[in-house]
């Protein structure tokens, strides 16, 4: 028989807590360091941002007589080395680096070539920066102050933007070209937060040159009946050329103007085939222009675009200017005569918008916070890229007050929207709204446009009523019968098995408090005689090889219309 003795069991037993204790240990040894190298490698690619905002001694600022600034090298070298190792380990390739001569080398070479600040777009280099309404003449100028305070500002982000792209395997730069926009997109947002810029003189410019399409528009001379309206259409095209077609054929009356927005960049035979489209009509046209990014604002400033165009280049006046999409439908067969319906009845409505929910809430609160996470967009390549910025530089950004305060809520898209002619007006020239769509132009992401339109309308004394009416019925879901949260619009469909989820608040207050609205496919026709009936002009979404979809659009022209 085998005796163990207890002295022998107390060690084995103490043996095996100490044994379990050092895993314990070493397993938080191993589970703190990660969190710490990752801050390590934060507070090097950082570490500049927050001092670069305070005033710095111009002594210490130049390098030992040469009359040009230079890193510190001596003093920061461990952070270097430091800074490629762990960049090295976390990715396939050292990150890109500039110095401070070559940033401003493309700085000074970019602003010369674009003879600024004449120029309101630098369209040849890029679809976003705009520099003409912002003081950069001192920044520009190596030996001062505050163009080191630039380099210092800017040199991480554009370190850190250029790397982040150029380690997507699917990005292809031209490098001259995306530092040239890189530069002059950081310089826009410096001049915003350091308060160097004049909204007033800012305006919603754009290089709209198309002569063919001015002359179409402004040679219109159908009158309109006496019992419609006239409505100017801004439609943006991605794709899907067979469900544009479907819409143009049910809004087009020989009265209205309708334009057709492609943007710069998109394929050779969609332009080609919208082209076509439009030549089919008198008062139909293509423009193409800009970058559209939609995880950007960048959808609202090319509708602002077209309708300073409108108004303000081509003199043209209508009754109501409606922003879509391709891929919406009327529940109207004549949205004119709806509109002046409605117009007869409510004669002091002049925006269509609607608030929604989050969540299955009414928001209330600030959403001003938005404007201060930005992006980088590459436009000049064969291929659109973005990458997002950090946060930290831009806490520091002034928002006005009477911005923050009417940036309060949530609605539906303003690039969904109806607003009377008077209201276009008013967007166009008020110097809150301008700075507001300036603020938001580098903003993301996808839903700004959710909060910044319904503020640019509260700052002008329309925030209200178009809060209480939706201008289009959408919703989200329609992918299981769960109800699964999507970030995407829902295809409409009168699948029982689909679950859809409404985020209308109108509705949510009228039948009885916050809650979020789900329905089932098989009453998706019902939703849509009601959203009718409570006065929507259109619904979305519609894609034309989306048999579903198209089905509903059917029965809208059977039974709704």
């Amino acid at each position: 028989m085998v005796v163990i003795r207890k002295e022998s069991l107390q060690r084995g037993r103490l043996k095996r807590t100490l044994l379990s204790l050092g895993r314990f240990l070493r397993f938080l040894l191993l589970a703190s360091l990660i969190p710490l190298l990752f801050w390590i490698r934060w507070y090097i690619r950082h570490d500049a941002l927050s001092s670069s905002l305070r005033n710095h001694d111009a002594t210490s600022m130049r390098g030992s007589g040469s009359g040009t600034f230079r890193d510190n090298k001596a003093g920061s070298s461990w952070r270097q080395v430091l800074r490629e190792t762990l960049t090295f380990h976390s990715h396939e390739s050292p990150p890109f680096e500039y110095n401070d001569e070559q940033a401003f080398a493309v700085l000074a070479s970019t602003l010369q070539d674009n003879n600024y600040p004449q120029n309101y777009l630098l369209s040849s280099v890029t679809d976003m920066a705009e520099l003409y309404y912002c003081q950069v003449d001192d920044i520009v100028k190596p030996q001062s102050t505050a163009y080191f305070n630039f380099t210092s500002w800017a040199k991480p982000l554009l370190n850190e933007s250029v790397s982040t792209l150029m380690q997507r395997p699917t990005a292809s730069v031209h490098m001259d070209l995306l530092q040239q926009e890189f530069v002059l997109e950081l310089l826009e947002l410096y001049a915003q937060q350091t308060q160097r810029c004049d909204y007033s003189k800012y305006k919603y410019s754009s290089p709209i040159n198309d002569k063919v399409a001015a002359t179409k528009l402004k040679d219109l001379s159908v009158p309109v009946p006496s019992d419609a309206v006239r409505i100017a259409y801004a439609v943006i095209v991605h794709d899907d050329v067979r469900q544009l077609e479907k819409l143009l054929a049910a809004i087009v009356e020989p009265w209205h103007y309708i334009i057709l927005h492609v943007e710069r960049l998109a394929p050779a035979s969609l332009v080609h085939q919208v082209k076509q489209i439009a030549s089919r009509y008198n008062n139909v046209v293509m423009l193409q222009f800009g970058t559209v990014v939609y995880k950007t604002d960048s959808v609202s400033m090319v509708n602002l675009r077209i309708m300073q165009w409108l108004v303000h280049d081509l003199a043209l006046v209508y009754d109501y200017h409606v922003t879509t999409g391709a891929s919406a439908y009327p529940l109207h067969r004549n949205v004119g005569r709806a509109l002046y319906a409605q117009q007869q009845q409510l004669s002091s409505r002049r925006v269509w918008l609607g608030e929604t929910l989050l969540r299955g809430q009414v928001v209330y609160g600030d959403q001003s916070y938005m404007l201060k996470h930005k992006r980088l967009v590459y436009t000049r390549g064969t291929s659109k890229l973005h990458v997002r910025l950090s946060r930290l530089p831009f806490q520091q950004l002034r928002i006005p007050d009477e911005i923050q305060v009417s940036m309060m809520y949530k609605t539906n898209s303003g690039n969904q929207g109806v607003y009377a002619y008077s209201v276009v007006q008013e967007l166009l020239e008020s110097l809150e709204v301008k700075q507001l769509f300036v603020m938001s132009k580098y903003a993301c992401c996808c839903c700004l446009e959710e909060r910044n339109w319904i503020a640019a309308l509260d700052l002008i004394g329309h925030g209200a009523e178009a809060r209480e009416q939706a201008a289009v019925f959408q919703v989200w879901g329609g992918v299981d019968g769960d109800c699964s949260i999507s970030m995407k619009n829902a295809l409409l469909s009168t699948n029982s098995s689909l679950c859809y989820r409404m985020e209308d608040a109108t509705l949510a207050q009228r039948d009885g408090g916050g809650q979020r609205l789900e329905f089932r496919g098989n009453e998706t026709i019902d939703y849509l005689k009601d959203a009718k009936a409570r006065g929507i002009l259109f619904a979305r979404k519609f894609q034309f090889d989306h048999a579903p979809s198209m089905e509903v659009l059917r029965l809208i022209v059977e039974e709704i219309w």
